[in-house]
């Protein structure tokens, strides 16, 4: 036995502090723990745990103070001896009234000619407050709708709609959609643009609305890593601007993979503490532990490709802020590995990051040029 730290985090809905029967866990919750340690995640049980040297400690979740409050604020954790445990950690988180927030994302695998593909759609309710609330999909002109779960209250065209209706703080709305892209030359572009509605009373209007941008392909890699924006400056480095990290796995083995766990070991020039996962495939925890970022997808079940092509695939997306500590002419790299059940580990190619001031005539491009929504996600 060792020194261990542990704790809970769960929606206060009465801000008393006290984790009453009627209040929900707040499952996913960043809780840093300092010093040396860095940060933890709450699991699906809103729970958390970490073993640690003894010493003295600091730990207080990792809250957005436009949304929710915390109570307490922080803990403190003595351990001396070898077996000293502290597990009274406990954490209410306060929703700050009347935030509508909502968010959208749209991935696709891969836009593979003449074969059917997935789409997924997700919208959160990152607010306080319940929403009404309906998610659009302007699909591009090359891909056709095979199959849709759930089936889209009306459709009009290339535009998909779905009523969801009423959304509380936390609810998470996804659809995955069976497409087919049209044989068309590799390498013609393909974007998927999705929004979450209302944007009137958005708090953050700007991530209501998403775009998925490809290119038809008719091979390629079907585990990779990618990262978006592939550039930044220095100032954005400052003021927090983040990246996306899309993760992309199929089962091209020859039966069911049961699990399937994503590894990733974030780069020091990374801000642990700002991580977020935007969207996943399939329903998944994730840990984190140092550096390391894991993704667990069990009992997932993912068909092989020879049996089911589409749904032998799957995807993670998160976003991440760089240390302000990053400079100029920096480039950050970072590899995931995906593991299927007990088979050694897929390792994908590095997706790189470089953050560079730019040249007078990109300066010139973007006060010419408005790209709307933004991030627009480019394979």
């Amino acid at each position: 036995m060792s020194n261990s730290i542990s704790g809970s985090t769960f929606v206060d809905l009465n801000a008393d502090g006290i984790h009453d029967p009627n209040e929900p866990v707040a499952a996913g919750t960043l809780v840093s723990i300092l010093p040396d340690i860095g940060v933890v995640v709450s699991d699906q049980m809103g729970r958390y745990a970490v073993q640690a040297a003894p010493g003295a400690y600091v730990i207080e979740p990792v809250a957005d103070p436009m949304v929710m409050s915390v109570s307490p604020p922080s803990h403190s954790a003595q351990l001396v001896l070898p077996t000293d445990m502290d597990s009274l950690n406990d954490f209410g988180l306060v929703l700050v009234p009347g935030v509508q927030d909502l968010r959208a994302t749209v991935v696709m695998d891969y836009a593979w000619s003449g074969f059917a593909t997935n789409v997924w759609v997700t919208v959160k309710n990152e607010g306080s407050t319940t929403v009404n609330a309906s998610a659009l999909l302007e699909l591009d002109t090359l891909c056709a709708v095979i199959t849709s779960d759930p089936a889209p209250t009306s459709v009009s065209g290339q535009t998909l709609e779905w009523s969801i209706g009423p959304m509380s703080a936390g609810q998470v709305f996804f659809a995955h959609l069976v497409v087919e892209t049209m044989i068309v030359p590799f390498g013609t572009p393909v974007t998927h643009h999705a929004m979450a509605m209302p944007l009137a009373g958005d708090m953050d209007p700007s991530d209501n609305e998403d775009v998925h941008n490809d290119v038809v392909v008719g091979s390629y890699d079907p585990n990779d890593k990618t990262v978006l924006p592939v550039e930044l400056s220095p100032s954005e480095v400052i003021d927090g601007h983040r990246v996306e990290y899309l993760i992309r796995f199929q089962n091209t083995g020859t039966f069911p993979a049961v699990d399937v766990v994503v590894t990733d070991t974030l780069d020091m020039a990374l801000d642990i503490t700002e991580i977020e996962v935007l969207a996943a495939s399939h329903a998944m925890d994730w840990t984190v532990q140092g550096r390391l970022v894991g993704f667990v997808f069990n009992g997932i079940m993912l068909p092989d490709s020879a049996s089911d092509g589409p749904g032998s695939n799957g995807f993670v997306l998160f976003s991440i802020a760089l240390d302000d500590s990053v400079l100029n002419g920096d480039c950050v790299a970072n590899m995931a590995s995906i593991y299927f059940d007990f088979n050694e580990p897929i390792l994908t190619e590095p997706a790189v990051v470089c953050v560079q001031e730019p040249t007078s005539m990109e300066l010139l491009e973007k006060e010419d040029v408005v790209v709307y929504p933004q991030p627009a996600r480019d394979r």
